[in-house]
């Protein structure tokens, strides 16, 4: 019987440390995205604060390649009108979130022109970038 109590009482605090390691786990791994991202090479903003109002969304010929060299994305081109909706649907790792994170100025294209509203990506100051686009 005292066997079996203590075995109850050793149980509750393995099943806590393993929680506790499986969180850890997902801190690293979040504070690592946020390293990946701070050690990036970082998006050039220009100088126009005029704020977006349209909408309208042009990808021409965008490539993009993180520092391996290797093209993430190649040639893309897209044309979204004011007041559409599109979803961007593929398999995991086709680029979707790296095309979201260029249309947010989080990266410098390789190649290509990204325009809202008809001006170009670089040319929108900061504020103006992170005010026009949700």
């Amino acid at each position: 019987y005292a066997f079996i109590s203590y075995l109850g009482r050793l149980n509750e605090p393995l099943i806590e440390l393993t929680t506790q390691q499986a969180m850890l786990q997902q801190a690293v791994v979040a504070g690592e995205r946020v390293f990946e991202l701070m050690d990036g090479p970082r998006q050039q903003y220009g100088n126009d604060d005029r704020p977006l109002q349209s909408g309208t969304i042009e990808v021409d010929n965008v490539s993009f390649a993180y520092r391996d060299n290797n093209l993430v994305l190649k040639n893309i081109n897209l044309s979204v009108p004011s007041r559409n909706f599109v979803a961007l649907v593929g398999h995991t790792g086709s680029g979707k979130s790296t095309l979201a994170s260029l249309l947010m100025g989080y990266y410098p294209l390789t190649e290509g022109e990204i325009r809202l509203d008809g001006r170009p990506l670089s040319s929108l100051s900061h504020s103006a970038l992170r005010q026009g686009v949700a």
